[in-house]
């Protein structure tokens, strides 16, 4: 595979899925690494994918049985039908997702977003993805904030090319995207 690849993860509701679709929006194909979580555990399990808990339960029992990198592999058989320059990954968790794409001999970005505890409970709140984001309390959002941490995020964070803050406007996200689009040398055609 002959593409660069920039994968952007985060804590939840930092701001992602806004980067990228943001980047979406200005020609980048994306792949999203949870939309192929969803799909399999309904695929394979029959589970609901608005029923984020146990789709989340799921996932993790699923790289148990299948290896920490399961959902990069899923994730490269999407990908491989693009032929554009530069492709984007949303979502990645582990460590080992990271390698397996820096193993494809392609060049590999990880911009990995942040912002305050507070700030994204009120935006997973806000959004409501599923009943039980829409539901949380923050004491049962720091449970799971915890949970991504350990289960990979923190480890994958501290090997991040780039960190973007993501605290103010989405117009100020947009500006720190273009800025490092720029700065990488990452293009569209």
């Amino acid at each position: 595979m002959d593409t660069n690849i920039v994968c952007v993860s985060g804590y939840p509701a930092a701001g992602k899925s806004t980067a990228t679709s943001y980047l979406e929006s200005q020609g980048f194909p994306v792949i999203v690494m949870g939309e192929i979580v969803r799909e399999k555990a309904q695929a394979i399990e029959g589970i609901d994918p608005d029923k984020g808990e146990k789709v989340g339960q799921w996932a993790i029992k699923h790289r148990e049985d299948r290896g920490k990198n399961i959902f990069a592999r899923y994730t490269i058989e999407h990908a491989k039908n693009l032929e554009e320059e530069t492709i984007i990954i949303d979502g990645l968790r582990d460590t080992t997702e990271l390698e397996h794409f820096q193993n494809l001999g392609s060049d590999v970005y990880l911009f990995f977003v942040t912002a305050p505890l507070k700030v994204r409970y009120h935006r997973i709140v806000e959004r409501g993805r599923d009943t039980t984001e829409a539901n949380f309390s923050f004491e049962e959002f720091k449970v799971r904030d915890s949970r991504e941490r350990d289960g990979g995020l923190e480890a994958l964070a501290q090997q991040a090319d780039e960190t973007i803050s993501n605290v103010d406007s989405e117009t100020e996200l947009y500006e720190k995207v273009n800025s490092l689009l720029e700065e990488y040398d990452l293009t569209i055609e």
